[in-house]
């Protein structure tokens, strides 16, 4: 027979199971990052999102770049986030969720000023591949998050970016991660 002083001082063992599971599956990193990219703004198809002469005023990208290699498992995990963000972030795009805005700062922020990859290859591009031509930039994204799914993405940019974890370093001078030796 239960204890009913146990009973009312917890309430419910599977409240502080299911706590403890969450904060365990849950890294470290998306813990203590608390950026909300819903609020990213509009992001210019011109350069990179954290090019101050295309982007000069992102809040959220200078937030990111500010908590350094953090920001990079913070953004593997918002690949999955299918949230709707209200309001024009991207041009010619009719909807636009956190995990593509997660994608795209990603993506951007292992690309240097010229445009080059900074990871060796295959780099982030080897999720993408070479996107149908012929169509708009969202549909070739919204054909790729159909085929693999975001679950799929986070887990194939996982795997690129695990041999380099450690090694990640914000290159101010290219505003851009540098994988270190």
């Amino acid at each position: 027979m239960r204890n009913p002083h146990c009973q009312r001082m917890f309430p419910s063992w599977g409240i502080i199971i299911v706590l403890i599971m969450v904060l365990v599956a849950t890294p470290a990193f998306a813990q203590k990052l608390s950026i909300d990219l819903r609020k990213i703004g509009h992001i210019s198809k011109e350069g990179r999102v954290q090019d101050k002469d295309k982007n000069p005023s992102l809040p959220v990208v200078d937030s990111l770049i500010a908590h350094g290699a953090d920001a990079i498992p913070f953004l593997l995990v918002k690949l999955e986030d299918s949230t709707v963000i209200r309001g024009k972030v991207l041009d010619d795009w009719p909807r636009v969720r956190v995990g593509d805005v997660a994608w795209f700062i990603l993506y951007d922020f292992f690309t240097d000023s010229h445009m080059a990859a900074t990871l060796p290859d295959p780099g982030l591009f080897a999720i993408v591949g070479s996107a149908d031509q012929n169509q708009p930039g969202w549909k070739s994204w919204a054909s790729l998050v159909k085929r693999c799914g975001r679950k799929g993405i986070r887990k194939a940019a996982e795997v690129i970016l695990k041999p380099y974890e450690g090694k990640f370093l914000w290159n101010p001078a290219e505003r851009c991660f540098i994988v270190t030796q």
